[in-house]
């Protein structure tokens, strides 16, 4: 279209240059359709901007939320490892204890069987110095006593 007026304007033994020339001119249609064009493109690719920054900001959000979150697992972690570490010595006070506990139990378990023992025989010493005297004179055992 607009070439042709152009082209006119050459006459036959025009210069490449100039037919160059005429070529790459435009008429203000065709820079109104790239202009409408480029306006379309741009809107586009601002909405794809929006969007991905709509994205990378919630992206932010959630890595904020999931920073806060490991910051609070760790808290919470530590709070677990020190009552654990506490319980253990606690656990540890309590078997030293009960290791004591033990050991006492079998010297009183020993003491008590000794004691018996020492019972018994004085018991026999007791029932043999009251025997009558006529059992004495025989040599005789004491009687033994049932339990009532």
């Amino acid at each position: 279209m607009g070439s042709d007026r152009f082209r006119r304007a050459l006459d036959e033994n025009g210069s490449d240059e100039q037919l160059a020339v005429a070529d790459v001119l435009v008429t203000g249609a065709e820079l109104l359709d790239r202009l409408e064009g480029q306006t379309e493109e741009t809107a586009r690719l601002r909405g794809r901007l929006a969007a991905v920054e709509s994205a990378l900001e919630a992206e932010r959000k959630t890595r904020r939320r999931l920073g806060q979150s490991l910051e609070e697992e760790r808290a919470a972690r530590l709070a677990a490892e020190t009552g654990i570490e506490a319980e253990r010595d606690a656990r540890i006070a309590l078997e030293e204890q009960l290791e004591t506990c033990e050991a006492t139990a079998v010297k009183l378990h020993e003491q008590v069987t000794l004691t018996w023992a020492q019972l018994s025989v004085a018991e026999r010493e007791l029932a043999w110095a009251r025997r009558p005297v006529w059992r004495k004179v025989f040599r005789l055992p004491p009687v033994e006593e049932e339990d009532a």
